[in-house]
């Protein structure tokens, strides 16, 4: 009987000094890297956005690759019915620079003391999560169904296929896009490759600024060529980059 008593009280200690800990950690924290995802009403963004499609018809494969440009405006908010504070953004986009803009969707997006969330086109995906730490890992998909298909170039493809949110680096000193930057957050939401499939998609953010640089590679194949690439093999999917060039 004392042996059990004496192994409880060890259990209840030991429960104890981890919540102390993890208290005095969290104390300690003066910095949870909201700055990498900045909200306010009026920000905007440019992008320029490259665009290359796969698809496999009657055996051959059509590539066709085209350039675009986006504008995300930050034009309100408002409380959602689980009483968060949501923020309106408009999206615009043209084909040339010269052209005027036209208005393409609206987007939402939040922020709390835990995490970042985008919700584009009806899917919602936590972007990053606080505080921010080197190699942190999350499930950016828990609002998504990861076995979804979505139609790319008339074909089905599992965009979400595999994915797992990494962050790689943190307040990190990079050329990006050209541009030196002081302070860079990298994340990876997917890097997994095998003869068949590839999913990778890297996202780099600046401090104060936010979202930089985007590129998505979901791309299929039944080719097991081991010299051939993956703009070379691919049989269906995309390549994507998306890039900062002006914001305010």
């Amino acid at each position: 009987m004392k042996k059990i008593i004496f192994f409880s009280l060890s259990i209840l200690l030991l429960s104890i000094f981890a919540c102390v800990k993890d208290e005095v950690e969290t104390a300690k924290i003066t910095n949870f890297g909201y700055e990498y995802f900045p909200l306010k009403v009026g920000k905007y963004k440019v992008f320029q956005v490259d665009s290359i499609l796969f698809d496999t018809i009657a055996g051959k494969v059509k590539v066709d690759s085209f350039r675009l440009f986006e504008k995300e405006v930050i034009l309100d908010t408002f409380v959602n019915q689980a009483g968060e504070t949501v923020y309106r953004v408009e999206r615009f986009e043209k084909r040339n620079l010269k052209d005027a803009w036209l208005i393409k969707d609206v987007l939402a997006i939040q922020r709390n003391a835990k995490q970042a969330t985008r919700t584009d086109q009806g899917l919602r995906l936590i972007k990053m999560v606080f505080p921010l730490r080197k190699r942190q890992d999350w499930n950016s998909l828990l609002f998504i169904d990861a076995g979804m298909e979505v139609s790319i170039a008339g074909e089905p493809v599992e965009v979400f296929k595999n994915w797992d949110s990494e962050t790689v680096d943190l307040d990190k000193a990079e050329v990006v896009n050209g541009k030196k930057f002081g302070k860079v957050l990298t994340i990876n939401h997917a890097n997994d490759e095998n003869k068949l499939e590839l999913r990778k998609v890297t996202e780099k953010y600046v401090r104060d600024t936010g979202l930089v640089m985007n590129e998505m590679l979901i791309l299929d194949t039944q080719s097991t060529s081991n010299n051939e690439t993956w703009r070379k093999k691919a049989q269906r999917g995309f390549i994507y980059r998306q890039i900062l060039i002006e914001n305010n």
